[in-house]
């Protein structure tokens, strides 16, 4: 009887440390989100609570925020993200797609576009498209110096003509030289003072025109001229990636939107989504002081023998 009893008692220790792991660990979890709200005595408030998670739930939404924006979508990310074989395929067959129903539609290039995007978002899109035409176009035209070109060649043509005159004879070539360098300064004042506008209109003009155009008329033309539309998409779908896409996805503030729900959250409720994500991690948690317990009884009892 008393062997037995001895028994009970060495076996107890495992027993009861694995149950102590276990309700420690247990409780440890349930603290996590237990209280929800603090707890006071009278104006004394209890220590730990609310719980720790709602407790931090303000730096846990601005941890998120910061892993979103700092290391989940970092310009390195989002580009290898858009630009891996698997999207970039995805968006060229949805752009083909596209190419092939509006050809079929009888549509016009506005009615096309207008079908993936409101009016609001084509006129800015022509608008965008308007400003950079024109500027390419005066960038072209600054570095191609035209008031140069112009005097050059009117001085030319006004040094040939004075040539064996008495005109010419008198004033050498000093006065086609001044002749040209008056119509060159008042060719780039010109150009600056009114190309944006000058040019501005005609684009402005030919791209109204495109818009009313049908749009299986302007893929016939461009495919019918050789050029590459496919290259070309896919270049422009490219050069987006590299320099809008990140100051988009900056703009649209995606770890600021999860930090804002976070901190919008019901405490129950950011219980269940903690609970539902790592239920079985929480567990494991929770079994493992039930064998740390267990093991330490284990150890105890060894000692007790030896």
């Amino acid at each position: 009887m008393e062997g037995l009893n001895i028994m009970i008692k060495m076996l107890a220790a495992p027993v009861i440390g694995a149950i102590i792991g276990y309700c420690t660990n247990w409780l440890a979890v349930k603290m996590l989100f237990r209280p929800m709200e603090a707890k006071y005595l009278g104006s004394f408030k209890i220590p730990f609570t609310p719980g720790v998670i709602p407790k931090g739930k303000i730096r846990l939404a601005e941890s998120v925020s910061k892993a979103i924006n700092e290391q989940l979508l970092t310009k390195e990310v989002i580009e290898a993200r858009l630009l891996s074989p698997e999207v970039t395929s995805m968006v060229w067959d949805a752009a083909n797609d596209i190419v092939e129903s509006a050809k079929s539609s009888g549509a016009s290039v506005r009615e096309v576009i207008c079908s993936r995007v409101d009016e609001g978002s084509f006129n800015v899109i022509m608008d965008d498209l308007e400003k950079s035409i024109t500027e390419r176009i005066m960038r072209r035209l600054r570095n191609e110096e035209l008031g140069d070109l112009i005097s050059d060649h009117l001085t030319k043509q006004l040094g040939n003509a004075m040539s064996g005159s008495f005109i010419g004879m008198m004033m050498g070539d000093s006065l086609a030289e001044k002749f040209g360098n008056a119509i060159s300064a008042s060719v780039e004042k010109y150009i600056d003072d009114n190309g944006d506008r000058l040019i501005g209109e005609i684009v402005h003009s030919e791209l109204s025109d495109i818009g009313n155009m049908k749009f299986a008329l302007v893929i016939n033309g461009i495919e019918n001229s050789g050029y590459d539309i496919a290259a070309s998409l896919a270049e422009v779908y490219r050069r987006f990636v590299h320099e809008k896409a990140y100051e988009a996805m900056k703009d649209l503030n995606i770890g600021e939107m999860a930090a804002e729900s976070i901190r919008s959250m019901d405490n129950a409720e950011l219980e269940r989504l903690v609970m539902s994500t790592m239920k079985t991690e929480l567990g494991a948690v929770i079994n493992l002081g039930a064998l740390i317990g267990l093991v330490l009884g284990l150890i105890n009892m060894a000692i007790y023998l030896y």
